[in-house]
């Protein structure tokens, strides 16, 4: 109970706790105040549904070439797939199945939502991967040229930004579910000193070793250390820290099984042919590399 417990699903897999977490973060939606009240658009305020956000990006995108402000980015990570696979899995959907044992995201859920992202891209209100290649979307809303961003809630990628920006939580419209993921200490079963290996992860996961983690600046997942940000906090954007915190209620982890970085890559590799010049159709893409992925998740992990 002293810790969220998404994270400690984190650690989960067919029935057992593998690890102890340190820290976690939840995923939410990040916002140029300033933007917002050039354009004449009410501020998100946790009721949105995605119909709320698709009005919205009409109005906050505008100019071309280097002067463009986009309405959102983020959605597109050149290699990973972090943040679209909320919008999957608000569909119903997931990369792989309950057991984790087949690849499913060519299926509708993940079709839908793929289809969702490309038609932003094509639509002109978010980036194509290539357009902002140089820049992961936390620098690239930094630059103040991108009203919108779904972030993990770490916020110090956003210090120096000299616009007005705070945090609410991500659109839904009727599943509220976003992403959580975590960090944390195990030991081996394979230890000589499975006593001391204990009482070293029992440290590492009480108040103590908490509160050091979190004075060097990590969002720790222990409940009372991580509560003392809002009272730390106050004064500094953003100003609704707090919501970072909630969306950990209704946060998951992802299913990771397999060589889970290289499914990843994958995913994310096969999209670029979506959003790019070939504009290649989203079913195919998925479907494309089910045989890839299916060897991936049958992979064993292999120490790094």
């Amino acid at each position: 109970d002293n810790y969220y417990t998404a994270a400690i699903k984190d650690f989960q897999f067919q029935g057992k706790q593998n690890a102890m977490p340190r820290e976690t973060t939840s995923t939410i939606l990040v916002y140029n105040k300033d933007l917002f009240q050039k354009a004449g658009v009410s501020l998100p305020d946790g009721s949105w549904k995605w119909a709320d956000y698709l009005s919205a990006l009409e109005k906050l995108t505008s100019g071309s070439g280097p002067d463009k402000v986009w309405g959102t980015a983020g959605w597109i990570q050149p290699g990973y797939v972090y943040y679209s696979l909320i919008r999957v899995w608000q569909e119903g959907g997931d990369i792989v199945n309950a057991d984790r044992t087949k690849y499913t995201l060519d299926q509708q859920p993940g079709v839908t939502a793929y289809t969702w992202i490309n038609d932003l891209v094509q639509k002109g209100f978010h980036p194509s991967s290539a357009q902002g290649a140089q820049n992961d979307p936390a620098t690239l809303f930094s630059t103040g040229k991108v009203a919108m961003i779904p972030s993990f809630s770490v916020y110090s990628f956003f210090a120096n930004a000299k616009f007005n920006w705070d945090i609410q939580h991500l659109p839904h419209d009727g599943q509220q579910v976003t992403r959580n993921a975590s960090a944390g200490h195990a030991m081996t079963s394979a230890g000589t000193h499975k006593d001391a290996a204990w009482k070293l992860v029992a440290y590492f996961s009480g108040k103590d070793a908490m509160q050091s983690f979190f004075d060097f600046g990590l969002p720790v997942t222990f409940k009372s250390v991580s509560e003392e940000a809002l009272t730390k906090n106050a004064g500094k954007p953003p100003a609704n820290i707090k919501i970072g915190l909630d969306a950990l209620s209704y946060a998951r982890p992802e299913p990771v099984v397999g060589d889970w970085i290289s499914i990843h890559q994958t995913v994310a590799n096969a999209l670029e042919g979506v959003y790019g010049p070939e504009k290649k159709p989203v079913q195919a893409t998925l479907s494309g590399i089910a045989d890839k992925v299916n060897q991936l998740i049958a992979a064993k992990p292999q120490a790094g």
